[in-house]
């Protein structure tokens, strides 16, 4: 909820100001015609015309048939290989019948008899496309026999021939059977009824009916007008179609095969019926022996459907198509395509697209011989065609269109497949194993450890076939674990790992190892608390070195893993026997890449190639009988060049090499403008033809691992050009980051090394920064956006940042070394736990090891508490700019009623209390008196829920931020570009800097990184995200991208603290709000964020909530975050207003506790002025409700 309405600040009219919220909220007008029957993100139809939210819907999809069943990396890589190709529309099966399974997959077993395990893969299909903004067409049952079908039926019931099924009346009553069942399925995935799910966009009766044994085309009619009725009267939101091949009945003695009614099919008969919503056509001229000119015989079958079907009042789509014959596709198709839209056909759906094996060795065999794959040449010319369709509908294509008549490839961004997993790839999802031996042979067990026994379950699991048993033994030893062998595998693709676990309750731990191909181990560990299953994310940044190793360059390369491995250690558990169960291990996420900056023309000169290094030996095995505790040690900024040790202007020259190729450029020393020392360096440049100028200096393989990222002083020239920061490791691969030169204000610039990317001439390398052997370093200026011409820029104290600090293991008893042939590490814990940081562990909160609930407030304005204006000196600062004062008797006061995390703003772009009051410009006295409020909440021990900036105008927001980049905000649609990179490069990396500041910034007064400080309980990336787009309501895709780079981002930064998104709840499937592009599971499954949150204010009108409905809808996040999300809920934001506060505060306190709800965060604690609508001051009456909610969740955490 807009933080202005909280405060009742809007200055307008009643009347247009619910004018303009109810138009906010539910858009700009309602449907009112029949044809508006499905709204919400159903596809409808308008005359012969889809409609989608109001709008045209043409579309261009693609057909697969083996989604239904294929593991869960295949379906990504076909799902994310048609979003990459901006197609919309899927068509897929709905059936699998028979006893016979498919990778052991199978729907309907016997008659009537239906597998809900054989579903899963359907499930997983509509979630995951959802996710994605694609829509499915899903025929019930086949007519050929390929995964059962009408032959299938027909053996069932006795039937004489298959063609039986249509005037059976036991085959009707089965087909009845089975769509109720699956229109009244619920989901697991997403929580709706296939009959209310919006991905879905039509139902088709079955996929090319046929019936030879009656020409006349009445039997085929007559069917298909009792089962499309049947179906709208079951499900009155979804299109339905009959999914014929489009054959004509035009006699016999009609002049081709297709037109003369002997497959028993009359296209326009079926067509018109009144509950078929659309035409399907099919288009295979080399398989009906049609002979001539494909591309010519093809225009007609398409023209006259089209035709034929717009005189019906209905839309025609040509729903499969394809040509076994490879070579003529590329001239075929692109006639095919053209006659579509030029006759104004709806829809599009080429037969078909594959994907990888499951293995991703390879792609998908081609069995059917139509097959094609992204990217490729025909997926190009699909591409194109979708962005033209996409176009004529007014959403966005991936692909740049080109030509329809001659069409172009496309370069895109995806990679073909390689041997190894993609970015969603699967490792182990423990379904190819034939059997518990199979299974053994695949992981060895560490015989220096305890007993372990791994079998394969089929009850527990998170999908599929099976899961992995682990059964464990720990005492004497302490531990136990398995290790399974990689040949090399290729984990780039991904920023972490992620698998499904269902823990024992035990509180031992599970550590989870893998080992590079170069020797360097890396392990994370989770305690095994709870009983409840959950899909675990560990992002690679929260890996570390066990404490027994030591080696490596500390810089994680995913490129090539040698081994993983799953240890027990009993750590605080007691000794015993248990299982737990793994299942789905996976990469998770997509490793984040940056928008290219246009850097040098000119080719880079030579650097020294990559001298190989010795490889580890082997570590000895260690049992110990204690678990290291790691002690983190600072380690002091390295400098690598401050510019002091040059002796004149031709030293500093020799040390800097000119790019000869660029544009003129000068370095000399400079006295005046510095950040400390004797000197800066003047950088004078020309630029303009050439567009750039550069100089770079060698270094001997520098070590820079010490640190995180680059830092340096900068006073910029204010010419809108930009300066990119270059670097090169001594392996040969290139990695850069641009700064926009704009305003003249000198400061230090923090860049993480996870903000520098490729630059766009440059290919190779292992996309990992190896800062260990560093070769040299750059400075370019590009002209970009501004004009050519000279000018100048200061540097000083460049230096590594934010280093990285390294744990001192001190065991509490010393590990006898136990040598093996073959070295497997022993487990130890994650450094950081036990030490006063929140964490999770699956959909709890733990703090030290126990249990964690809270009961919360906001306090968003503690950031204000002073006058905001008092710099002169130093004191003036510590007196009069903040009110220390002020800030530690509130602190007391909300410690006192039980308050144990508070919500706050940590951003202001405001002149007044503003931490970033310019671009790039962050204000010292506002961070310090920031500090100081971290410190009076350590005091107090209280912790922090930080939020690093705002969707709403107040205090600047992202507005500022989109002016600052010279775009306007104020209106939904106009904030929406802050998310999109291709409209604001520039709010990324603005929003990365500042974060890097924050997470990265030194406590003035306690003397601790905010990175390292437990009294922060979690950052928040933004309070109420939104990217209300009409084509993205639902789906959140772009929001989605968004959080996970920012997520990803943050959690390299800082692997101590939780990460939320800050959403407020709403959704229509929740009763409470609009769908605003920021869906709650979808967001939510990020891997990189640890809860979830809602923001509830149920006596808004807007709203307008009954206190049961209120109840209701909180017990429903808490089971959607829970089972759905797999993560703990904290109600971040709410309240009431003009009702009994008591009455409304217990029944809202009851249901948290009721649900299982994991903290609470009530907007919002005043210390004085109550603000008339939502403000809470000291002594009011719903306190004491609050008390009691604070003692019900202290009680629960002992």
């Amino acid at each position: 909820m807009c933080l202005l309405v909280k405060l009742n600040r809007l200055i307008v009219p009643m009347v247009s100001f619910l004018l303009l919220i109810s138009t906010l909220i539910w858009g700009a007008g309602a449907d009112t015609g029949r044809a508006y029957a499905a709204s919400g993100g159903f596809v409808a139809k308008s005359g012969t015309q889809f409609m989608l939210d109001g709008k045209p819907f043409y579309y261009a999809g693609t057909n697969n048939y083996y989604l239904m069943y294929k593991p869960q990396n295949m379906i990504d890589s076909v799902l994310q290989s048609s979003s990459s190709m901006g197609l919309k529309v899927i068509r897929m099966w709905g059936f699998m019948d028979g006893s016979s399974t498919h990778d052991g997959y199978a729907i309907q077993t016997s008659l009537g008899q239906y597998n809900e395990s054989g579903f899963s893969q359907i499930d997983y299909t509509i979630y995951k496309g959802k996710q994605l903004g694609l829509k499915f067409v899903i025929p019930f049952v086949n007519y050929w026999s390929d995964f059962g079908g009408m032959p299938q039926y027909a053996q069932w019931l006795g039937l004489s021939k298959p063609t039986d099924f249509y005037t059976s009346s036991a085959a009707k009553t089965a087909y009845k059977n089975y769509v109720s069942y699956f229109l009244n399925r619920v989901n697991p995935y997403t929580g709706v009824k296939y009959k209310d799910e919006p991905a879905v966009m039509a139902w088709q009766l079955a996929n090319e009916p046929r019936n030879p044994d009656d020409t006349t085309g009445n039997t085929l009619v007559a069917w298909a007008n009792e089962m499309s009725t049947f179906i709208k009267a079951n499900d009155a939101n979804h299109l339905v179609s009959v999914g014929d091949e489009g054959f004509y009945n035009d006699g016999p003695n009609a002049p081709e095969y297709t037109r003369r009614g002997s497959e028993g099919v009359d296209w326009k008969r079926l067509t018109a019926l009144p509950n078929i919503d659309y035409g399907s056509v099919h288009l295979y001229p080399d398989s009906w022996g049609t002979g001539g000119d494909a591309a010519t015989w093809g225009n007609t079958w398409i023209s006259d459907h089209i035709r034929d079907g717009h005189a019906l009042n209905k839309p025609v789509a040509i729903e499969e198509f394809g040509l076994s014959d490879a070579a003529k596709r590329l001239t075929v198709y692109p006639s095919w395509l053209n006659t579509i839209v030029s006759q104004n056909g709806d829809g599009s759906n080429v037969w078909m697209l594959s994907g990888v094996t499951e293995d991703g060795s390879s792609y998908y065999p081609n069995y059917d011989g139509y097959q094609f794959h992204y990217p490729g040449d025909v997926a190009t010319l699909i591409a194109n065609h979708a962005a033209v369709m996409n176009a004529k509908s007014g959403q966005s294509s991936t692909p740049t269109p080109t030509s329809s008549a001659t069409p172009t490839p496309t370069p895109t961004a995806t990679p073909t497949p390689t041997p190894t997993p993609t970015a969603s790839g699967v490792i182990d999802n423990f379904d190819s194993y034939s059997s518990n031996t199979a299974l053994q042979s695949a992981y060895s067990r560490n015989t220096n450890g305890n007993a372990l026994t791994l079998t394969l379950d089929t009850t527990n699991k998170n999908g599929g076939t099976s899961g992995m048993k682990l059964a464990y033994t720990v005492g004497n030893p302490n531990y136990a674990g398995v290790t399974r062998s990689l040949s090399s595998a290729n984990w780039s693709t991904g920023t972490g790992l992620s698998f499904w676990l269902k823990p024992d309750g035990s509180n031992r731990t599970l550590v989870v190892q893998f080992q590079e191909s170069s020797g360097e181990y890396w392990e994370t560990t989770l305690t095994l608390s709870g009983t409840t299953a959950s899909v675990i994310s560990l992002p690679f940044a929260s890996f570390h070195h066990p404490g027994w190793y030591s080696g490596g360059n500390n810089v994680v390369d995913a490129g090539s893993i040698a081994n993983y491995s799953f240890y027990v250690n009993q750590d605080a558990g007691s000794a015993g026997s248990s299982s737990i169960y793994i299942d789905s291990l996976a990469l998770g996420g997509s490793t984040p890449t940056a928008t290219p900056t246009a850097t040098p023309t000119a080719t880079p000169t030579a650097t020294p190639t990559a001298t190989p290094t010795a490889t580890p030996t082997a570590t000895p095995t260690a049992t110990p009988t204690a678990t290291p505790t790691a002690t983190p040690t600072a380690t002091p900024t390295v400098a690598i060049d401050n510019f002091d040790s040059y002796s004149s202007n031709t030293a500093l020259q020799s040390a800097y090499s000119r790019n000869t190729n660029g544009n003129a450029l000068t370095l000399t020393l400079d006295t005046t403008n510095k950040n400390g020392g004797t000197n800066g360096m003047k950088l004078a440049y020309t630029v303009g033809n050439p567009n750039y100028a550069g100089v770079t200096r060698s270094l001997s393989s520098a070590n820079w691992s010490a640190g995180t990222g680059l830092s340096f002083w900068l006073k910029p020239d204010g010419s809108n050009r930009t300066l990119v920061v270059q670097f090169q490791e001594s392996g040969g691969e290139y990695w850069e980051t641009t700064l926009t030169l704009s305003g003249t204000t000198a400061s230090v610039i923090s860049l993480p090394f996870a903000s520098f990317h490729h630059p766009g001439w440059y290919s190779g390398g292992n996309n990992i920064v190896d800062a260990g052997a560093i070769a040299n370093y750059s400075f370019y200026v590009n002209q970009d956006a501004g004009s050519a011409g000279s000018s100048s820029i200061y540097l000083d104290s460049f230096a590594l940042n934010a280093p990285a600090s390294t744990p001192t293991p001190t065991p509490t008893s010393t590990p006898t070394p136990t040598p093996t042939t073959t070295t497997t590490p022993t487990p130890t814990t994650t450094p950081g736990s036990g030490s006063g940081f929140v964490q999770r562990s699956g959909t709890q909160f733990t703090l030290d090891g126990k249990p964690y609930y809270f009961a919360g407030t906001n306090g968003y304005d503690f950031f204000t508490f002073g006058d905001g204006g008092s710099t002169s000196s130093d004191q003036a600062i510590e007196t009069a700019y903040m009110d220390k004062a002020r800030i530690d008797a509130h602190m007391a006061r909300l410690a006192a009623d039980g308050v144990k995390v508070v919500r706050l703003w940590g951003f202001s772009h405001e002149s007044w209390h503003g931490f970033e009051t310019a671009k790039g410009v962050y204000n010292e006295p506002e961070f310090r008196l920031f500090d100081y409020i971290v410190l009076s909440a350590k005091n107090h021990n209280i912790k922090l829920q930080v939020v690093f900036e705002n969707y709403w105008e107040a205090y600047g927001g992202i507005d500022k931020r989109l002016s600052w980049e010279g775009l306007s905000g104020g209106s939904h649609a106009a904030r929406a570009q802050f998310f999109d990179k291709t409209k604001c490069p520039g709010c990324f990396q603005q929003y990365k800097d500042y974060v890097a500041h924050m997470v990265n910034r030194v406590n003035h007064y306690t003397g601790v990184k905010y990175s390292e400080d437990p009294t922060i309980f979690a950052w928040e990336l933004m309070n109420e995200p939104r990217f209300q787009d009409a084509g993205e309501n639902t789906t959140g895709v772009t929001l989605r991208k968004w959080v996970d780079e920012m997520g990803a981002y943050v959690k390299s930064l800082d692997a101590h603290h939780l990460l939320t998104v800050g959403l407020e709840g709403h959704g229509t499937s929740y009763g409470f709000g609009g769908d605003e592009g920021n869906p709650f599971v979808y967001i939510h499954q990020s891997p990189y964020i640890d809860f979830t949150t809602a923001h509830p204010y149920p006596t808004e009108y807007w709203a307008n909530l009954s206190l049961q409905q209120t109840s209701n809808l909180i017990h429903q996040y808490v089971s959607d975050s829970h089972n759905l999300v797999g993560k703990p809920f904290v109600m971040a934001e709410f309240n009431v207003s003009n009702v009994d506060r008591t009455l409304w505060w217990s029944t809202i306190y009851q249901a948290l506790e009721q649900s299982g709800a994991d903290g609470s965060e009530f907007w919002w604690y005043e210390d004085h002025n109550v603000d008339g609508t939502y403000g809470v001051l000291p002594g009011a009456a719903e306190l004491q409700v609050f008390r009691q909610h604070a003692q019900t969740m202290q009680a629960k955490s002992n």
